[in-house]
């Protein structure tokens, strides 16, 4: 890996290293879940936090490339989906705006 003066290198070993991606991002409620490596045996569980940390949901499917997943009755702002898979677990910011 080369090093370019001014760039941010741990941020480029941070998303190099991220099992999943979510798509489109900022959404209007309706967003893919998609597993960017090798598919994780077993239940995938996903739980969505609004900012202050309340849970507003939690829900799993079994191990696929990719998830439809809606927050269309969510409230425009910022969320973290927290992502359990197996041993892996990932939190990715979500913004969802009309």
């Amino acid at each position: 890996m080369s090093v370019v003066a001014g760039e941010d290198v741990h941020s480029e070993i941070v998303s190099a290293s991220s099992l999943f991606s979510i798509y489109p991002n900022p959404t209007t409620g309706i967003f893919t879940l998609q597993v960017k490596g090798d598919v994780p045996t077993g239940n995938i569980q996903v739980e969505i936090f609004d900012m202050r940390g309340n849970a507003l949901l939690s829900t799993s499917y079994a191990s696929e490339r990719s998830h439809k997943l809606t927050l269309s009755d969510f409230s425009p702002g910022l969320y973290f989906v927290k992502v359990i898979a197996g041993s892996q677990v990932e939190s990715l910011k979500l913004v969802v705006a009309r």
